[in-house]
């Protein structure tokens, strides 16, 4: 189910002649308020997965665990830059309509980190970022793994 909805993208949504990195992200708190996580699931152009997850805090809103995600797929966007594995560009699928709004509007307070980052990664490595919105609970099998990993 995910493989069709992903081949879309490649070939739609981005330049069809480049593989890029798709990442599916997630945050997640307790009550919406507090212990909060995130998690990432990579799917990367050969095939091969890559899961994270980690904790953003014990008073943390569902929000602030949206955007570390990102933030946190970003880094390793970064990091593979710099380990050599080079890619045109990464899509970042995540549930949270309005960290999306955020991220590509004036109303990009509170997200400077991701914002610098998207930046640092398009001027300094060349890497093209794009983040979509996606439903979530509706079976995309890699937007239920990153709920699964920001729950753990």
């Amino acid at each position: 189910m995910d493989v069709p909805c992903l081949l879309h993208l490649r070939t739609v949504l981005i330049d069809p002649t480049r593989e890029y990195a798709i990442a599916y992200t997630d945050g997640s708190s307790t009550g919406g308020t507090g212990n909060g996580g995130y998690g990432i699931c990579f799917l990367w152009p050969d095939g091969s997965t890559t899961r994270i997850c980690g904790l953003v805090g014990d008073w943390t809103c569902s929000y602030e665990c949206e955007l570390m995600a990102v933030t946190e797929c970003l880094r390793v966007d970064i990091e593979n830059q710099r380990e050599g594995v080079a890619l045109p560009g990464v899509v970042i699928l995540t549930d949270c309509r309005t960290l999306v709004w955020a991220l590509g509007g004036s109303g990009s307070e509170g997200v400077g980190e991701a914002v610098l980052l998207v930046d640092y990664l398009l001027k300094t490595e060349g890497v093209r970022t794009v983040v979509q919105w996606i439903p979530s609970h509706v079976g995309v099998l890699g937007n239920e793994i990153a709920d699964g990993l920001a729950n753990e």
